[in-house]
């Protein structure tokens, strides 16, 4: 399966009441740092774009591009790094969130350099 599939997927489910997501307690203190809200994350999950999938056996990260919009005709990129197992696609954890304008991407801040 790829990511695109596997993400549309955890929206259906996370639309329906049958997904759950999963802040870690990592993913709470960066959100607090960096002035990302929950409703900012999760938004960023239902609306953004997979950009990066690694499989580690059972385990998937997945990192989900998406841009919030601070004002008229303005928007900030943001990452979110989430985690599944392949046996509980319905439960996804949100590893860390974080502005990609650090220097380590490209093309849009969706490939790494």
């Amino acid at each position: 399966m790829n990511a695109e599939t596997e993400h549309r997927k955890f929206v259906e489910l996370l639309e329906e009441g049958d997904g759950k997501l999963v802040i870690s307690k990592h993913a709470l203190h960066r959100q607090i740092e960096r002035g990302i809200s929950e409703i900012d994350i999760r938004n960023a999950v239902l609306n953004g774009w997979p950009i990066e999938r690694c499989q580690d056996g059972a385990d998937v990260t997945i990192v989900l591009m998406y841009f919030l919009k601070i004002g008229k005709g303005q928007y900030r990129p943001l990452h979110v790094v989430c985690v599944f197992n392949v046996v509980h696609p319905e439960s996804w954890t949100v590893k860390t969130t974080y502005d990609p304008r650090s220097g380590e991407w490209r093309d849009n801040f969706q490939r790494r350099k």
